[in-house]
């Protein structure tokens, strides 16, 4: 049994709450509460979260007071919290301060299954200590009452996105379930994963496991000893205030027996490049160094990525794209690496090739092409820390739809492109009044003598999306003669008042033919 956001919504401290967005998230797990307020907003706090994976299923409250009239940074604080593994979000105080939650916000909770509760509205008698205290004794009383508490661990476990499903979230579920440190080790009393409680900084971890070696450490702790488990000796160091009773040290040895088990390939002694991906990915930097070290490779120089997306995706047409993008890039790059994640070809470099980077893409699809293979390229470049080649790929996955329905023929389709479709969602998510806004440019060509409205809108889109501002590729597309596309341009430009390619003189035409492609 675990406590859930529907057990959280009966505690009477939530009398008259309501849950406004994410009513689909109300069996959440919630692990724990806390409370997130900041005197001032910064980009700071977000780079703190993007610089953490899974961090638990706390429920979190909040009046958002410090960004109650940023709409964008209540979204993107929502975001952040449910990437972390976060449960909900409680709101008090919200007449006070936040005067009306965006559709954005409500859309994106609803989607992401992450329930926003409002509390009582103009009642600002309420504390924040009154649902801690609640919370926290109703989830204390259910771990009293649970002896067995694995199989809540594991189904919070799988509920989690891909990315997440790795040891180092396993071991916060169970540190966060039973307030320990945990540390695995190798055989060699190397450092695979960790979880602190509280949090540590990987700095008092290496010096922690140092002073049990050494027989000089003065606090007190377990060793939970797995043999030969995936061809490797492993130990789970636990530590904490007063360690636990019989029972729960055997149920975290079964956890964590079963998971080196199901997931031999993270642990194999000969690392392989898909490790080190899933670390960048993960963010795992503890990890990332040790396999990057192993492979030759510096971590730091990873600041380009791709993904070569291909709807047939199997094991030859895999092994066809790695062996394409192996060849082209070992003969460009010093650091590289290049494997299949989740489906998609994924490749890490550094940025050796410069201006070559578009030519190189070019080559590389046309290649593939003449192979029978079709897959999309999107690429990234100037990705300053790991964080960012999470938050990076992270982007690409939840946009890459609304991309590919904007840029239709496109077989390269840059990260710029991939946050332009992204911005594009949310103004159609914004409802019809954002809509008719950024599509108003639209009108100036309504009358346009015997052309079209829809040839010219026509026209232009494939101008833009399909055909890289090409005239002749434009010609092509349309099949229709060259001066027919030049003509159709020249009258825009005549009409708008300057050059079809002048930008950001013409961003909001650009802005409104993408979102008039994208709601056909």
């Amino acid at each position: 049994m675990s406590v859930t956001v529907r057990d959280v919504m009966k505690l009477p401290c939530m009398k008259g709450a309501e849950i406004v967005a994410g009513k689909s998230g109300i069996d959440n797990v919630v692990t724990s509460v806390t409370v997130m307020e900041y005197s001032s907003y910064s980009d700071e706090q977000d780079r703190i979260y993007n610089d953490v994976n899974y961090e638990g299923s706390d429920i979190v409250i909040s009046a958002f007071s410090s960004i109650a009239n940023d709409q964008k940074k209540i979204l993107a604080q929502i975001m952040n919290s449910h990437d972390v593994g976060e449960a909900g979000v409680i709101i008090y105080y919200f007449d006070l301060f936040i005067k009306e939650l965006d559709q954005r916000v409500i859309d994106y909770a609803d989607g992401a299954g992450f329930p926003i509760i409002l509390m009582p509205r103009d009642q600002y008698q309420l504390r924040y200590s009154e649902a801690i205290a609640e919370i926290t004794e109703l989830i204390m009383e259910d771990r009293r009452q649970t002896e067995n508490f694995v199989s809540s661990i594991m189904e919070t476990f799988v509920s989690l996105p891909k990315n997440q499903q790795n040891i180092t979230t396993l071991l916060r579920l169970l540190s966060n379930y039973v307030h320990l440190t945990m540390i695995l080790l190798d055989r060699n009393w190397k450092i695979r994963a960790f979880a602190g409680w509280p949090k540590i900084p990987e700095r008092e971890t290496e010096e922690m496991i140092n002073k049990i070696a050494e027989g000089c450490f003065d606090g007190l702790y377990e060793v939970i000893t797995f043999d030969e488990v995936t061809g490797n000796t492993f130990s789970l160091v636990l530590t904490g205030r007063e360690m636990p009773k019989k029972s729960t040290l055997e149920q975290i040895s079964d956890v964590i027996r079963l998971y080196l088990k199901m997931s031999p390939d993270e642990f194999t002694e000969s690392v392989g490049t898909s490790q080190l991906i899933r670390a960048i990915i993960g963010d795992e930097p503890l990890k990332m160094r040790k396999l990057a070290g192993n492979l030759g490779i510096d971590a730091a120089k990873l600041k380009c990525m791709l993904i070569y997306r291909e709807p047939r995706l199997n094991i030859n047409s895999g092994e066809v794209i790695l062996r394409e993008i192996k060849d082209c890039f070992s003969r460009y790059c010093h650091d590289y690496l290049v494997d299949i994640y989740a489906g998609d070809v994924v490749a890490f470099l550094d940025d050796s090739m410069a201006s070559q980077w578009l030519p190189t893409l070019t080559m590389l699809s046309d290649s593939m092409r003449d192979k029978g293979l079709k897959p999309i390229c999107v690429y990234a470049r100037n990705l300053s820390d790991p964080s960012k080649v999470r938050e990076a790929y992270l982007n690409v996955s939840a946009n890459f739809d609304y991309a590919k329905k904007l840029y239709r023929d496109a077989s390269i389709v840059s990260y710029h492109e991939i946050m332009f479709a992204r911005d594009m969602k949310e103004i159609i998510s914004g409802g019809e009044e954002s809509i008719r806004k950024e599509m108003d440019v639209l009108r100036h060509m309504e009358c346009f003598g015997s052309e079209s409205y829809n040839e010219i809108a026509d026209t232009l889109s494939s101008y833009y999306f399909d055909s890289h501002m090409s005239v002749t590729e434009t010609a092509k597309n349309l099949f229709v003669h060259v001066n027919t596309i030049k003509y159709r341009l020249k009258k825009v430009s005549e009409m708008i008042g300057c050059r079809v390619t002048d930008m950001p003189e013409m961003m909001e035409l650009y802005k409104a033919l993408a979102l008039r492609r994208l709601l056909e």
